[in-house]
């Protein structure tokens, strides 16, 4: 025997071993799961058997091998695919009455494919699927040649257990008018908030769809419910039954009028803007309602903790004015989207729907102990589900902070921030009220925590001393900051400073737009201007706690601000120039805290705190801006070329660009920051301002504190 053969026969002696072992190891077929699933658009009750391995088809579809006491099943079919693909262990039975309860399944003759027989008289006990099926049509839309628009729309549940279904679906659309669709539903009340995982789907069309759906009236005959929906496409990768590749989606529909035609919410993100992630692609669609106002909204993830918000639709704020109403038919939606000449279905498979449940832990604020002066810091500490609104993660938990049992305003965050603890705080009990914002379960408590504060026995040290000169009013003042709080009376006594040659008219600590003063900034006001570098000494200045700064503390060699500042105003919007006064406080290099009035950077006049300096010809500008304290919804930060200074004229032909606050920040009027980057240009002086033609549009780019820059070129 030469090598080839000895090679030949060495391969196939253990094949032919292989395959005696698996003829001897054939497994006797066995029942995984029987349920009654019900379509209540034919008012037609079937049965969803699943076997442990595939069925011969002759034996699995004879539906005298079936039976269940007290019903009659009419057919047995075995589950089919939109590409006509069989799944031989799937069997659906078709009863001639609906089912009342859960039932036993007798199961006879039934072979494997490879022809071993099911255990004689094998039973198995049924439950029935708590959701119901239903084929939803359009009569609006012209059925394919040669069909009725009712036989057009015929799908097929097939229910595999709790949350798990795959669906077969036809009809033309989930939009326009009238929907024609298969919904797989059951009835909510009031809010919900409703999950599900779709691990792939077999489109029929570039906009096949499936995903969940509220919806108002269920009519198999009439598709013009108002909706809420949300769901995947297929990818650009997977090529439909109409020859054209997916649409690569997650996408958003409502119809807030009945017959009305259906579009995407205003704030959607956008189709194309999220592509789905199969076979990890999640879908979230929640209710929040008192039963006067609703809110609707959609998310999007690849692990069912990590959301991207999609959309929110509220019928009283964006629809008609009409809510919607307490219960709703709520589901699984899934539609082939082809409108002519195509009987094909997309397949879904639909697999954890259900409730949503934030996995959400927390652990207790820590008790703190700090020193008179200093700030104090309590944090929630734990994990739970976010999600992400134009780059700002949420987590989807509300905080209340209290204090001693009594609520404190604003304090909404994770964290609760005392910026200065005092003695009279010591013992402070401070615990967190934490609210699940898409469960219903009531607010969790945290355990209480402690603020212990104790005296600072430091005497105050100064950081820096820098002089700012204030263009518009002609006075020079002179920012201070100290290392820790000091005490606000002796901080604010001109007679505890003297700078040589000058007079000091008065001292204030910094303020912001919130009027809470600053602890350790002060600014004087000197009677003249100054001209170059200067020595400022300090005296009978005490920190918090009490205790005296040394005695004849002085900072040399203290340098002047590099820009002046200036409050601008508008004459012609009718507002006084002494409503426009703001203050510029300079704390060294190129950091700057502004305090700014006026009425807006826009129309014909500004009225702004500006702070500046002159370039020639060509420049480039840069600026972080960390953070910004709104008074309203259009507040600004940002940069400026402008053309003239007049503090009483704000007309001056200019080019700026800016942020707004983030859409989550409350402006001093009650309005949400308006949540942009912006820009505006004024080429003729006195003439209204508007945005470049070629601007990408305010809401386009949303402001990223702390790390925000801004650069502005000529």
């Amino acid at each position: 025997m030469n090598l080839f053969k000895r090679f030949y026969f060495a391969f196939l002696a253990p094949c032919s071993v292989l395959l005696m072992m698996a003829a001897a190891q054939a497994q006797t077929p066995t029942i995984l799961s029987a349920y009654g699933e019900f379509d209540s658009g034919a008012s037609n009750q079937f049965v969803d058997v699943t076997f442990s391995e595939n069925m011969s088809a002759a034996s699995a579809t004879a539906a005298g091998n079936y039976s269940i006491a007290g019903y009659s099943i009419t057919s047995a079919m075995l589950f089919t695919n939109d590409l006509g693909i069989t799944s031989n262990n799937f069997v659906i039975l078709q009863l001639d009455q609906p089912l009342t309860n859960n039932f036993t399944l007798i199961v006879n003759g039934v072979q494997s494919i490879s022809g071993t027989p099911i255990a004689a008289n094998t039973s198995v006990a049924g439950t029935l699927d708590p959701m119901k099926s239903l084929d939803i049509t359009s009569p609006i839309i012209v059925p394919p040649s040669g069909s009725t628009a009712t036989v057009w729309h015929t799908g097929t549940t097939y229910y595999r257990g709790p949350g798990e279904y795959v669906v077969d679906a036809n009809g033309q659309d989930i939009w326009n008018n009238q929907d024609g669709f298969r919904f797989v539903y059951a009835t909510r009340t009031n809010s919900f908030a409703l999950v599900v995982r779709v691990p792939g789907m077999l489109p029929a069309d570039t906009w096949s769809k499936a995903g969940l759906m509220a919806r108002e009236t269920i009519d198999p005959d009439d598709g013009g419910s108002r909706m809420v929906s949300v769901f995947t496409t297929p990818l650009a990768t997977q090529l439909g039954l109409d020859g054209y590749y997916g649409a690569d989606t997650l996408s958003c529909a409502v119809r807030d009028t009945t017959d009305g035609g259906a579009y995407e919410p205003g704030n959607f993100v956008g189709d194309g803007a999220i592509a789905p992630s199969f076979p990890n692609q999640w879908l979230l669609l929640t209710r929040k309602t008192d039963g006067t106002n609703d809110l609707f909204t959609a998310y999007g993830s690849t692990n069912e903790l990590n959301w991207i918000w999609l959309y929110n639709f509220s019928p009283v704020l964006n629809g008609t004015d009409t809510p919607f109403p307490g219960v709703l038919n709520v589901g699984l939606c899934s539609s082939t989207d082809i409108y002519t000449n195509s009987f094909e279905d997309v397949t879904a498979t639909f697999e954890n729907f259900g409730d949503y449940v934030n996995p959400f832990s927390l652990a207790n604020p820590q008790s703190v102990s700090v020193e008179s002066g200093t700030s104090a810091i309590f944090t929630v500490a734990g994990s739970t589900a976010t999600y992400v609104y134009n780059g700002v993660t949420y987590p989807f938990l509300d905080y209340q902070w209290y204090t001693n049992g009594i609520e404190v305003d604003g304090a909404t965050n994770g964290s609760y921030i005392i910026p200065l603890a005092t003695t009279n705080l010591n013992d402070l009990v401070v615990y967190c009220s934490v609210t699940d914002t898409i469960g219903s379960a009531p607010p969790t408590n945290t355990a209480p925590a402690t603020l212990t504060v104790s005296p600072n026995p430091a005497p105050p040290t100064i950081v820096s001393v820098y002089g700012e000169y204030d263009s518009g009013a002609s006075l020079q003042f002179v920012d201070v900051t100290f290392l820790e709080a000091i005490n606000p009376s002796s901080a604010a006594n001109p007679a505890n400073y003297s700078i040589a040659g000058n007079i000091i008219t008065s001292a204030m600590l910094f303020t912001n737009n919130l009027g809470v003063a600053s602890t350790n900034q002060v600014i004087l006001q000197l009677e003249n201007q100054l001209a170059g570098s200067f020595t400022l000494t300090a005296t009978n200045v005490r920190s918090f706690s009490g205790v005296p700064i040394a005695a004849g503390t002085s900072v040399s060699g203290a340098t002047l601000d590099p820009l002046s500042s200036i409050d601008i105003t508008s004459p012609s919007a009718g507002m006084p120039s002494a409503w426009f006064t703001g203050t510029t406080y300079y704390s060294g290099g190129a950091s700057y805290l502004v305090d700014a009035n006026g009425q807006d950077i826009w129309n014909n006049q500004d009225g702004f705190r500006y702070v500046y300096e002159t370039r020639t010809n060509n420049f480039a500008v840069a600026v972080q801006v960390p953070w910004i304290l709104p008074a309203a919804s259009w507040s600004k930060a940002g940069l400026m070329a402008r053309e003239q200074i007049d503090p009483n004229d704000g007309g001056s032909r200019m080019a700026a660009v800016f942020t707004t606050a983030a859409e989550w920040q409350i402006g001093l009027n009650g309005g949400y920051g308006e949540n942009s980057l912006s820009c505006a240009v004024r080429d003729t002086a006195d003439a209204g301002a508007y945005e470049p033609g070629d601007y990408i549009g305010d809401g386009a780019v949303a402001p990223s504190f702390p790390n925000q820059w801004l650069l502005l070129t000529r």
